[in-house]
């Protein structure tokens, strides 16, 4: 089976390998107007079949190479658009940033694919 490829914002291409066929795995550089490389992207989601359920786990990464920062945001919604939202930003010393771990509820927000916020 051969890798599937997910276009980056440096307008090349970034292997990501899928875990099944019901997942999804990205990976994107950031750039600057010049091309440099300033970021990264990871993130992935699954998506519950509606016979069991319904709803979705998306879990993204993001880490700022000029703060050193990584940004880490899971989301898990049920069959009603329900659920919550976590985000944990950690210092280039791998520190909680104070204040930054929190948990958001999401309700009736919609289900995945009903709303550009949602989708990878």
């Amino acid at each position: 089976m051969a890798t599937p490829q997910f276009p980056t914002e440096a307008s090349a291409t970034a292997p990501a390998q899928a875990i099944t066929d019901d997942d999804d795995v990205w990976e994107e550089q950031n750039t600057d107007a010049n091309g440099n490389v300033i970021g990264e992207s990871h993130g992935s989601y699954q998506e519950v079949s509606p016979e069991e359920g319904g709803g979705y786990s998306r879990t993204d990464s993001e880490t700022d190479y000029l703060t050193g920062e990584t940004t880490v945001t899971t989301t898990t919604v049920d069959g009603n658009g329900d659920g919550t939202r976590h985000t944990t930003i950690v210092d280039g010393n791998g520190d909680t940033v104070s204040g930054s771990d929190k948990t958001d509820d999401i309700q009736g927000q919609g289900k995945y694919g009903e709303d550009d916020d949602f989708l990878p």
